[in-house]
């Protein structure tokens, strides 16, 4: 993240992960965790994120993975690489907040041509270009 927005505009950023237990892998939580407490977890989670998100008031919300983004409800695509015409990123809302979903930056082996279109577009959005 540091390499597409740079550390200054990070350091005016709050990151909060929007699951709040921890596991080694998604693979292990879903394995070892029971369905009726992920669930347990997941709306006590998604609770508090909006309550942050209506008590912070950003210009904007950015989340890491499409995964993340859609326990939020519907997205839609709104940027594609130009190369390979996969989704880069959707838009979303968290709190009645425009939100922003990306692929997950580290699990998705993104090019360096798309995150850059990925940074630039959210950016452009910030009117940070």
């Amino acid at each position: 993240m540091r390499r597409m927005f740079g550390r200054e505009l990070l350091q005016e950023c709050v990151g909060v992960n929007a699951i709040f237990a921890r596991s080694p892998s998604l693979e292990h939580y879903r394995k070892h965790v029971t369905l009726e407490l992920r669930r347990k977890i997941e709306k006590f989670c998604l609770v508090q994120i909006t309550e942050m998100v209506e008590t912070l008031r950003p210009r904007v919300v950015v989340v890491i993975g499409f995964e993340t983004l859609a326990l939020f409800g519907k997205s839609k695509s709104i940027l594609k690489s130009e190369r390979s015409q996969r989704v880069l990123a959707k838009t979303g809302s968290i709190a009645g907040r425009e939100t922003i979903g990306t692929l997950h930056l580290s699990g998705a082996q993104i090019s360096t041509p798309d995150r850059a279109a990925i940074a630039s577009h959210i950016l452009a959005g910030l009117n940070f270009t």
